[in-house]
This record gives C-alpha cells, sequence and structure tokens, in this order.
C-alpha cells in the first residue's frame, strides 16, 4: 500500500508544494518533490515559526484578590498567545525552582475574556490551584491564591508566544 506524505503545503522557493514537518530552528524535514525523498532544509518561514517570545511582564505576585498584571502589549497582538511562567514561593521570596507555565490562547482570550482560569501543579507533596481571570490586556487574580498551599507559587513572567 503506497502512503501519502503528510504535512503542511509549503511552496518553497522552487515554487514546488512540499509536506513538511516543522522544526523550532528554522530548519524542516521535508518532501523534494522532484527525487521524492525527504532531506532537512532551511525553508522560508518568514521567522513565523522561530519568532521569540518578548516579556510582556516581569515580577513576583501570588495573583490574589487585591492584585492584576497590566500587559505591555495585547494578548491578541501575540503571534499565538502568552505564556505564564511561575515558581515556587519560600521564606518570603521567589525562588527559582519548580518551575511550571501555563499557555493562553488568542482563541479562549476572544471567546471568553474576563472568564476564570485554573492552573493545577503540585510543588512538593502539596496540590497547588491558581485560579484568575484573563483579559486582552489584564490578569487578575482570586483570594484563594493567598492561602496554603496556593501560596507557594507566584507568578514571575507572561510571555508573548
Amino acid at each position: 500500500m503506497a502512503t501519502t506524505p503528510r504535512g503542511i503545503p509549503l511552496i518553497d522557493t522552487n515554487t514546488k508544494i512540499a509536506p513538511f514537518q516543522a522544526h523550532h530552528n528554522g530548519m524542516a524535514n521535508a518532501l523534494d518533490t522532484a527525487l521524492g525523498n525527504f532531506d532537512n532544509r532551511l525553508l522560508p518561514l518568514e521567522g513565523k515559526m522561530s519568532k521569540p517570545g518578548k516579556v510582556l511582564w516581569s515580577g513576583s505576585v501570588f495573583l490574589n484578590g487585591i492584585q492584576s498584571i497590566d500587559l505591555t502589549e495585547s494578548i491578541s497582538s501575540q503571534l499565538s498567545g502568552v505564556c505564564l511562567i511561575w515558581s515556587e514561593y519560600a521564606s518570603g521570596a521567589a525562588v527559582n525552582v519548580n518551575f511550571t507555565h501555563q499557555f493562553i490562547s488568542k482563541a479562549q482570550v476572544q471567546l471568553y475574556s474576563g472568564y476564570g482560569v485554573r492552573l493545577l501543579t503540585k510543588v512538593g507533596a502539596d496540590v497547588v490551584s491558581k485560579y484568575f481571570y484573563v483579559t486582552n490586556d489584564k490578569i487578575s487574580g482570586n483570594n484563594d491564591n493567598n492561602a496554603a498551599p496556593n501560596n507557594r507559587l507566584v507568578l514571575r513572567e507572561v510571555v508573548g508566544v
């Protein structure tokens, strides 16, 4: 049985259509339609697949009920959305251990702006639950984020992706 190459169609620099699997560094495994085999090549992706993230906010907050952060750019202006980066909080300070992250898509913000979002993760033996509200340019907290064990994580950065 013949197999059909699968991938996202791309018009390469020779105007051939080639299914490919893109990789993070701009290289891709692409089908050479003239030879009928796959090889790694640099593809003209216009920088969209390798665009570096831009920090839209940085600090250290529990995101309790009176805390909110304003983003320097809207979520809708990012390529795909934002990544929230959290780390452990111990002895009165954010520490560089137990990092976790959460992706918030542009579509989620368009469809459910202002609705609650939950992050569940573990820090040591504790299950930590963060609950917050996301709009296009602001993230606001909830009082439950300040109570133990939810106060074991703090938001460190929001990065556009």
